[in-house]
């Protein structure tokens, strides 16, 4: 709805959640929501150039997907963690880089903090 044109990937792990985003991008051909666990994900991962989170995951899950990352991108990554709770998990790794750090201010809304970070395999 906002023009975007390149590929769109969505991942998600809830069955009912991942039937109610595909209805409602089933006009959009260049998205795709697949239902699975995106630490099963590989193959989709390696595919991709930018990865978009919301503080998705405990840290345990953090830790492994940034994991998975690392052993299924080939090329360079820019990962968005908005509401980036676990950001610790990646500062300092080897590959990564800070691009950005911000808090987002919304009236009405707690601010978030967000980091963009690039991971140059």
């Amino acid at each position: 709805s906002r023009g975007h044109r390149g590929k769109l990937i969505g991942i998600e792990l809830d069955e009912d959640v991942a039937a109610t985003a595909k209805a409602r991008t089933k006009k959009c051909k260049n998205i795709e929501v697949h239902c699975a666990n995106v630490l099963e994900a590989s193959e989709i991962l390696s595919k991709v150039s930018a990865v978009y989170l919301f503080n998705p995951f405990n840290r345990t899950v953090m830790t492994e997907f940034v994991s998975v990352i690392e052993k299924s991108c080939k090329s360079r990554v820019d990962l968005y963690y908005c509401n980036d709770v676990y950001r610790d998990v990646i500062d300092g790794r080897e590959n990564w880089s800070v691009l950005c750090r911000d808090v987002i201010h919304r009236p009405g809304v707690k601010p978030a903090s967000f980091t963009v970070y690039r991971y140059m395999p």
